[in-house]
């Protein structure tokens, strides 16, 4: 299950406390195997394992005490906090506390005005810890702007995180035929509103796009850019042979890249998207990766238009500009190897790791990374060494494998990769590769085997990756074949139903770096599953349930189901919510 709650912030001015109004209005929303839909979710029913409520309040740099409720004292499910001082903005966070102490649901919510001599109502969703649970609150109005869903179900859409929480959803796969299996891209857009725990129904985009890239300018201003507009099957000559258009140029949008002001208007409505100006360079074309840092965004690799990998990557910067209608700046960078659809991380201080999606004809471990420094125009090889049983591996060498990041320290950054397609047979990945690499500002890195005990980690084609804000790394879903055949005989076989929460290792040294991951179950087998990063947690949204079933099509092989996890609390912070 997860935790919704309403939050009344009484202010006061001159030590008169605040009329008492509204109040911390617990909901509940349903986790369910089999799946999410709209009746269970947003119950008023408190969680199992609930016993005390805690709070704290920050205004500023100031912090309030640790303020708590036993739960079985909500007022009819209401809970006021204050007085506080009137005419200023506040965080509020919130945690639900078990009989041991630990947390075991949280929430945060941002930028609260507090008004002069009244109380505030402010939405708040509580989100388990390493659990997944369902989206949606009954409070809410679920019309037809507003769901415990996405308003169409949709895979391998983009997503991306605006500076108030929430999430916007972009594109993807919104009509699939499992007989020809060809796809059709969407114009939708939802917002995910991550104080309410719901989905709104975001602006509609210019052009249909799948395989996209989406990233925040400003506060409020998100980029979508690139992508195509329709993917085919196995009829086509491209590597990959399945979700990929006919050629490296087909159905390519004629607007590169677009402008989404997520500010609502007049009658709660979004303004429409605009086409952007700025030249995004390789983000346009089909299999590029892209990552944000700083105030730049970096579009690496691709398909050139024969339908060979490109050896580029096109730097743009000056967010804000461009979210006001400018072009920016484009800066194009020369890499040392052509890579489709490789993974990217970063260092703190920018510099961006390139790792995989090289081709079948290159030495995998001479070539497998390299760096672009903030300002560079060219790259720095990354010098690879580790265990011969991975360094030798003819699985090494795959395009679009899936990487989060798992701790910086000392000038090394660590990073966990899994998945992809093997360049040497690009239409079946089982047992591709899954470890950890540690890799130094030095551009000398370390391939380490990662091992998480029983649970294994194996993430296909098309998985999600990501670092939450509380260290652990996510991966979910993907493909494992891009054709019908054995064992890949159906479905079941095919995509993946799990994700993993892996924790940060306590320690990278050795060949061989232990540490644990929880195994989350996603209601069915996934891929192309968009997410991001919220203020406590991370969001998941849609994917692709079903590709090879020739009886699916339209919508009903495609996934609508938004569901959030957060990562564990470190334990001052426990300690200081949960303890006596």
């Amino acid at each position: 299950m997860s935790l919704a709650s309403v939050l009344a912030l009484g202010s006061c001015a001159d030590n008169t406390p605040a009329p008492a109004q509204g109040g911390l209005t617990l909901k509940f929303a349903a986790l369910s195997a089999g799946g999410c839909n709209a009746h269970p979710n947003g119950t008023g029913q408190l969680p199992d394992g609930i016993v005390r409520l805690a709070a704290r309040v920050k205004i500023g740099t100031a912090t309030s005490e640790r303020l708590t409720l036993d739960a079985t004292k909500l007022d009819a499910g209401k809970w006021e906090i204050g007085p506080l001082p009137s005419n200023q903005t506040a965080d509020v966070y919130v945690y639900g506390c078990d009989a041991a102490g630990k947390i075991v649901y949280q929430g945060r919510s941002n930028g609260i005005a507090i008004p002069d001599q009244a109380a505030a109502p402010v939405s708040m969703f509580m989100i388990p810890v390493g659990k997944l649970a369902c989206t949606g609150n009954n409070a809410v109005n679920t019309g037809a702007d507003e769901s415990h869903h996405l308003s169409a179900p949709r895979s391998f859409s983009a997503a991306a995180s605006v500076a108030n929480g929430d999430v916007v959803v972009a594109g993807g796969v919104g009509d699939w035929n499992g007989e020809s299996l060809t796809g059709l891209a969407s114009l939708d857009t939802d917002v995910y509103d991550h104080e309410a725990g719901h989905f709104r129904k975001g602006p509609t985009l210019l052009k249909r796009r799948v395989w996209l890239h989406a990233h925040r300018l400003t506060d409020h201003h998100v980029l979508i850019a690139g992508g195509v507009g329709k993917i085919v099957g196995q009829s086509s000559a491209l590597v990959p042979k399945l979700m990929a258009p006919t050629s490296a140029t087909a159905d390519r949008p004629d607007i590169a890249a677009e402008i989404l002001d997520l500010r609502r208007g007049a009658g709660g409505k979004y303004p429409a998207s605009v086409a952007g100006k700025v030249d995004i360079g390789v983000g346009k074309t089909f299999l590029s990766s892209s990552i944000a840092t700083g105030d730049t965004i970096t579009f690496v690799g691709g398909m050139a238009d024969g339908g060979s990998a490109l050896d580029q990557a096109t730097r743009i910067g000056g967010l804000a500009d461009i979210a006001a209608g400018s072009a920016g700046t484009t800066t194009a960078i020369a890499l040392k190897q052509k890579r489709y659809k490789p993974a990217l991380v970063a260092f703190g201080d920018g510099t961006i790791v390139v790792w995989g999606g090289i081709g079948k004809d290159v030495d995998a471990a001479k070539s497998i990374g390299e760096t672009i420094a903030q300002g560079a125009k060219d790259t720095t090889a990354i010098v690879v060494s580790g265990p011969k049983e991975i360094l030798e591996s003819d699985k090494l060498a795959t395009f679009g494998p899936a990487a989060a990041p798992i701790g910086e320290s000392g000038g090394k950054l660590s990073f966990i990769v899994s998945g992809g397609m093997p360049a040497k047979t690009p239409t079946f990945g089982a047992g591709t590769s899954s470890y950890i690499v540690e890799v130094g500002s030095d551009g000398k890195a370390a391939i380490k085997t990662l091992d998480l005990g029983k649970n294994a980690l194996f993430a296909g084609f098309g998985a999600t990756a990501l670092q939450l804000t509380t260290g652990e790394a996510l991966f979910a879903g993907g493909i494992i074949a891009l054709q019908k055949t054995a064992p890949c005989t159906g479905d079941s076989e095919c995509l993946l139903d799990k994700a993993w929460l892996i924790s940060p290792p306590a320690s990278l040294s050795g060949d061989t770096v232990k540490t644990t991951a929880k195994i989350l179950q996603l209601g069915g087998p996934r891929a192309g599953i968009s997410a991001a990063n919220l203020p406590s947690g991370v969001l998941l949204a849609g994917g692709q349930a079903k590709v090879f079933d020739a009886a699916s099509k339209g919508q009903a092989a495609l996934d609508p189901t938004g569901r959030v996890v957060s990562g564990a609390p470190k334990a001052e912070l426990e300690a200081a919510m949960c303890g006596k």
